[in-house]
């Protein structure tokens, strides 16, 4: 096995927890890379890129939660109203949190791949808890226009979710 064909790897998993890659993320990755070489068992009949984004994930997220994030008072974060939650002492769900956040990443990601006619019903619909008739009536277009928008659009979220899922 060749250490620098898992690259893409290392940075797809760095990618997903941090938002960001570094050299350093790099180097632990390939730091992890050859402890999982090193304790792979072919014998479960796991593949080894299956076993490394694992063992990569776990790692990443251990040093996500080990380290406190860093707020630079030149940052404008949120909303005025937001800023006193910054004095707030904030509870240890960094491992939840960092979920949470590609979660988010995921859909908004998915929600671009939708047309944006089945973005603005999906948006609609399920942020703005609006009927189909109403956003029907708002887009001038009929009922079963809008019915056809959402029921591909949900079907087309079901399945780019399910492929971030399963990778």
């Amino acid at each position: 096995m060749e250490i620098t064909e898992y690259k893409p790897l290392i940075i797809y998993e760095a990618k997903k927890i941090y938002g960001r890659v570094d050299e350093d993320m790099i180097q632990e990755g390939y730091l992890v890379f050859l402890e999982a070489e090193k304790k792979f068992d072919k014998g479960r009949g796991v593949p080894f890129n299956a076993y490394l984004a694992q063992r990569l994930r776990f790692h990443f997220l251990e040093q996500a939660r080990k380290k406190k994030p860093a707020i630079s008072l030149q940052t404008k974060v949120g909303t005025e109203d937001s800023t006193l939650e910054l004095f707030i002492p904030a509870e240890e769900n960094t491992e939840e949190e960092v979920l949470e956040r590609q979660t988010e990443a995921c859909i908004r990601q998915a929600l671009q791949a939708l047309s944006p006619q089945q973005r603005i019903v999906v948006k609609e619909v399920f942020f703005h808890n609006k009927k189909l008739p109403q956003i029907a009536a708002e887009l001038n277009v009929s009922y079963e226009t809008v019915k056809t928008h959402k029921k591909r659009a949900m079907r087309r979220l079901r399945d780019l979710l399910r492929s971030d899922i399963g990778q």
